[in-house]
């Protein structure tokens, strides 16, 4: 994995944010090998700050419950590791593929219940978040409450 200077993160960060090029332009302009790094860093930059781009020192240790409900988010929804991360305040995405990795391998946690609901009727099945409508953001946090209470009892 390769590390960036903090300093080249926020030039390329706010030059994205202040210009109209797009991130394989600035990827090829700052070296960097994926302009999806670049949008780890906006998205990073948006959430946590100028901090939010810089090394971590220290490890985050997450409590169980939140790596259950970032593995039940993971099992009930398309949204991204980062769009999971951003939720859960979480700096890295690689860290939610990691517990999902894990999981999945059976290393870690005990089963988490897909929440009964099936894949295939599932409201966020091929959707991004800005293309649901009122009415399903309303069945979603219902679906969400219900889990809640499932994952609690």
């Amino acid at each position: 994995m390769t590390s960036y200077d903090y300093q080249l993160k926020i030039k390329a960060v706010e030059e994205y944010i202040n210009s109209a090029k797009t991130l394989k332009q600035l990827a090829n302009k700052y070296g960097v090998k994926d302009p999806k790094t670049i949008k780890e860093w906006v998205d990073k930059y948006n959430k946590f700050g100028e901090d939010g781009l810089k090394e971590q020192k220290t490890t985050t240790n997450y409590p169980t419950e939140i790596k259950k409900k970032v593995i039940q988010l993971k099992l009930t929804t398309n949204l991204t590791n980062r769009e999971i991360a951003n939720i859960y305040g979480i700096r890295d995405s690689s860290t939610v593929k990691e517990w999902y990795s894990k999981y999945k391998k059976g290393e870690v946690f005990e089963y988490i219940p897909d929440l009964k609901i099936e894949r295939e009727n599932c409201i966020m099945e091929n959707k991004k978040p800005e293309e649901l409508t009122l009415e399903e953001i309303k069945q979603l946090q219902e679906d969400l409450q219900k889990a809640q209470f499932e994952l609690d009892y």
